[in-house]
C-alpha cells in the first residue's frame, strides 16, 4: 500500500479522516463545513482513509469539492487491510508519515472555522512530537 505524499508545496494544511460506508453521510457534512470556511489564501490536502466506501460514494465526495481549486481530496481504500473504522484509524499515523503535520478530523464533525487557522496557531508542534515516528 503506497503512502500518500503532500500534494502541495509548503505552506499547506493537511488533514486526515477515517470513514466507512455508514459514516459517509457524515463525511459529506464534514466536507461541506470545510468548504464553508476555507480561504483562497491556503491550500488543503485532505486524505480520507476509507473502509467499504464505494466508487459512487467517492465520486459524490469528489464532485462536492470539484470547484475548489486549492483543495485536493484523496481516498485511500483500506478494505481488505482494515475491517472497521477503528482499525482504519490505527493506520493513520503510519499512512501520514510523509507529512510534517496533519490535523486529524472525525468524520462526524462539523467544522466551525478554517482548519488552516488551527495549523497556524500550532505552528511550533509537529506530528512526530506526538507519534514518535523517528
Amino acid at each position: 500500500m503506497k503512502k500518500p505524499e503532500p500534494f502541495f508545496k509548503e505552506p499547506y494544511t493537511a488533514a486526515a479522516v477515517a470513514a466507512d460506508a455508514s459514516h459517509f453521510p457524515y463525511l459529506c457534512v464534514l466536507l461541506q463545513s470545510l468548504l464553508d470556511h476555507i480561504s483562497d489564501q491556503n491550500h488543503y490536502d485532505i486524505i480520507v482513509v476509507g473502509v467499504h466506501l464505494t466508487k459512487k460514494m467517492q465520486q459524490t465526495a469528489y464532485q462536492s469539492v470539484s470547484e475548489c481549486h486549492n483543495l485536493m481530496l484523496r481516498f485511500i481504500n483500506l478494505t481488505g487491510h482494515a475491517d472497521s473504522l477503528e482499525q482504519a484509524k490505527q493506520y493513520l499515523p503510519w499512512m501520514m508519515e510523509k507529512y510534517s503535520r496533519v490535523i486529524y478530523l472525525e468524520s462526524d464533525w462539523v467544522l466551525p472555522d478554517d482548519i488552516a487557522e488551527n495549523r497556524n496557531a500550532c505552528n511550533h508542534v509537529k506530528s512526530r512530537d506526538f507519534l514518535d515516528l523517528e
